[in-house]
């Protein structure tokens, strides 16, 4: 893998991530339109309860994590990506690190919506975009 092909990139996609040729760099698949236009993320993405719907339940778990530093991704990978030196593609971040599903091991990439390496505000009021709207 050559890292410094911008061309190739789109080589380094893996599933669940797509393509993105303006910023040249592998970003979610829960775009639905223009990556980093929270109001087009796929609410889905964030049901981590399964209700169907991106509630309170689900936003609560950004509180959780609120203020930790996730690490800016390494190129060509954007935010909620991260870099799988093994099989040299960009994966979706997992919403948790380590065995278990619960709150205690959310995983802060997961949640940088912007890929700055922070969880703020920004981050936030991405989620609050989402927030109340249907799965599907």
């Amino acid at each position: 893998a050559n890292l410094n092909s911008p061309s190739l990139c789109n080589y380094y996609c893996a599933e669940g991530t797509r393509f993105d040729s303006e910023l040249s760099r592998c970003d979610l698949e829960a775009w639905l339109g223009e990556t980093g236009d929270t109001q087009q993320l796929d609410p889905c993405y964030f049901d981590f309860d399964a209700s169907g719907w991106m509630d309170i339940t689900d936003l609560v778990r950004f509180a959780l994590v609120q203020d930790t530093s996730p690490g800016v991704p390494q190129a060509p990978c954007g935010a909620g990506t991260f870099w799988d030196a093994d099989a040299e593609v960009c994966r979706p971040a997992p919403a948790t690190l380590g065995e278990g599903n619960g709150l205690g091991n959310l995983n802060p990439r997961y949640f940088d919506l912007n890929g700055d390496g922070a969880l703020n505000t920004a981050d936030f009021l991405g989620l609050l975009d989402a927030f109340g709207k249907p799965c599907g």
